[in-house]
Parts: structure tokens; C-alpha cells; sequence
């Protein structure tokens, strides 16, 4: 099966061959993990950054059966960047399908996440002030899945928070990464 991928520049120019050479490089990734619904990679040049190796951008992202799989690599040479980060998304498939291999072995299943979630700390914003701050907004789709399968995406993407929609109430949720240690879980409501 081939993998849909689709390129994204942005202030770069590239070769037509390092197009297919990516193209190539991720339709390998469909012997190790064949769920793999799309492919989307971006390649960009940061503005206003000093150091050759860090100027030239690629961030891979791959669509999986429900499950987000992202790398972002810089270096001084787009087709190395590129390497280095469809090699981390080797690197999470084989975490990936690691994981699912030995989730399915235990037996007498695993305690719920929110038994191991704290309360979430109170956080004053003030409005005008935070407004100011945005600097990039971003949307992207959330699927429903349980707090577990949440906290091992956002490992998976090697974030600190994760958005998701609950499994058992439909709501949105967000699992985040405590500093202390753990987990915790924000269960927003309409006030």
C-alpha cells in the first residue's frame, strides 16, 4: 500500500529529487507499521537564527490508526534533517508497536489512570496579558480514547500535555505532565 505523503515548504526552495527521496524514505515506513493512514512533512527555514545547524527545519508527522506520530529535526542540510527525523518516527513505531505488544500480555489489566491523576493547580491569567503572548495557533483534530491510551500519545509525541476527547464521557480532556512527577488530568467545565 502506498502512503499518502504530502510536502509542505515553507521559505525554502528544494530539489524535485529530494521530494521523491522523502516520498521513498516514508513508504518504507509501511512494512513496520501498515496502519499508516497519511504522511505530512514540512520543511522550512527559521528566521533569525544564528546558527547554521539549527536554520533548516523538517517536522515529519504520520496519521496511524488513530494515533499521532511526530518528529522535528534541524540541521544545516534539509536532507539530513530529514533523516534524522524520519529515524525518530522509526524510532516511535518500534516504541509504538512495543508498547501494544506488551500492553497485551498483561494479564488482570492495568489500574486506571485516574486513580494516579492529581488535581489540577489553580492558574490565574490575566486576559489582556495572555492575548498579547499567542504567538502561533494551531488546530488539529482530537480523537476519542481513555486516559491511558492519552498519557502513551503524549509520550509517544514527546509532549507535556495532550488534548483528547474521553472515551467514556465525550468531553474534552487534557492529561499534562506534572513537574513533581505523575500525571494530571484537566476536566474542563462550563462555568
Amino acid at each position: 500500500m502506498t502512503i499518502p505523503v504530502s510536502i509542505e515548504l515553507q521559505h525554502v526552495k528544494v530539489a524535485k529529487r529530494l521530494l521523491e527521496y522523502i516520498e521513498r524514505k516514508l513508504s518504507k515506513l509501511d512494512h513496520f507499521l501498515p496502519d499508516i493512514e497519511s504522511a505530512a512533512v514540512e520543511l522550512s527555514l527559521r528566521a533569525g537564527v544564528r546558527s547554521l545547524s539549527e536554520r533548516k527545519v523538517a517536522q515529519v508527522t504520520v496519521h496511524a490508526r488513530g494515533k499521532l506520530l511526530r518528529a522535528e529535526e534541524t540541521s544545516d542540510d534539509l536532507r539530513t534533517a530529514v533523516d534524522r527525523a524520519i529515524e525518530k518516527i522509526h524510532r516511535q513505531v518500534e516504541h509504538f508497536k512495543g508498547k501494544h505488544t506488551a500492553r497485551r500480555s498483561v494479564r488482570g489489566g492495568l489500574p486506571r489512570i485516574s486513580a494516579m491523576l492529581a488535581e489540577a493547580p489553580e492558574i490565574e491569567i490575566d486576559d489582556e496579558a495572555a492575548v498579547d503572548e499567542i504567538m502561533r495557533r494551531k488546530s488539529f483534530k482530537i480523537s476519542l480514547m481513555s486516559e491511558f491510551e492519552a498519557v502513551d500519545q503524549m509520550l509517544l509525541l514527546g509532549h507535556t500535555f495532550f488534548v483528547f476527547l474521553h472515551a467514556d464521557t465525550s468531553h474534552v480532556n487534557v492529561v499534562y505532565r506534572r513537574k513533581g512527577g505523575g500525571y494530571g488530568l484537566l476536566l474542563p467545565e462550563l462555568a
